[in-house]
């Protein structure tokens, strides 16, 4: 079923375009906006105090390790935003409410319902992150040994020929050309980082959807109704949605996370 054709079937079934599409949005963007918090202020800590020469090494761990932190956060919150996507809509419904469907997926096996899909995530999900991490800081350091020279070259020509007053004009220059610190080059290597692990990793994505939208479900009774009812390419639905959605996360939070990175050192050496 194609993406289009899921967004029509939301919007004749789910109550209209507002109530279809936001269904399970508190939960969902609540539980991004936290782990994603706790994910990068302890990914810059263990960044900053591992005892690991390696830059790969040290950034794959230090993106591992932050994941299954946050997770602990992300998890149940992401269980509650797919029970109230996937709970049917009637007109006289009142019990897809954050905290009902929550107090519902408790009263089925407290915690272990609540935590659904948490084993699979930290055996695999975190490695994801650690996957992504070590490709980024690879892909970053190759673009930028490519191209320093030209950059440089530019970044004086055109930044230093740019009237002082004219500090907006230097700033976004500087973004564009920077030898250093380049939101194109960071951009281009989290969009190819995110775009890679996405199609690995989907498989993952499509059986933990399943675990956590269904009551009391196992990794393999969801791997075998998975396969049952689409065969491997089942594993493989929303790949292109996947790819999307991870490339554009990918590009807005690394690019987010290099200029506060950036901006808090010159802060701190001013």
């Amino acid at each position: 079923m194609s993406t289009m054709a899921v967004i029509q079937g939301i919007l004749r079934t789910e109550g209209g375009f507002l109530r279809g599409l936001s269904t399970g949005m508190a939960a969902y963007v609540g539980g991004t906006a936290i782990s994603e918090g706790m994910y990068l202020g302890m990914f810059e800590y263990l960044r900053e105090h591992l005892p690991v020469e390696s830059d790969p090494t040290r950034e794959a761990a230090s993106g591992y390790m932050a994941d299954v932190g946050c997770r602990l956060v992300h998890i149940p919150l992401m269980v509650i935003a797919y029970r109230q996507m996937t709970t049917p809509f009637t007109a006289t419904s009142n019990k897809r409410g954050l905290f009902a469907v929550g107090a519902s997926v408790f009263k089925e096996g407290g915690c272990k319902s609540l935590f659904a899909g948490l084993g699979m995530t930290l055996m695999i999900g975190c490695q994801w992150t650690a996957l992504w991490w070590a490709m980024y800081t690879e892909m970053k350091k190759g673009m930028y040994s490519w191209q320093s020279t030209r950059l440089s070259y530019y970044h004086n020509r055109y930044v230093a020929s740019t009237p002082q007053d004219n500090s907006w004009g230097r700033s976004v220059l500087d973004s564009v050309l920077s030898p250093t610190d380049n939101i194109a080059i960071n951009a281009t290597a989290s969009a190819a980082a995110s775009a890679s692990t996405a199609v690995v990793f989907n498989p993952f994505l499509v059986i933990r959807a399943k675990i956590q939208s269904q009551s009391q479900t196992t990794l393999l009774q969801a791997t075998k109704q998975i396969y049952g009812q689409s065969g491997v390419m089942g594993f493989f639905r929303g790949t292109t949605l996947s790819i999307s959605l991870c490339v554009v996360d990918g590009v807005l939070a690394t690019t987010s996370y290099e200029y506060a990175k950036l901006w808090s050192d010159k802060s701190m050496s001013a």
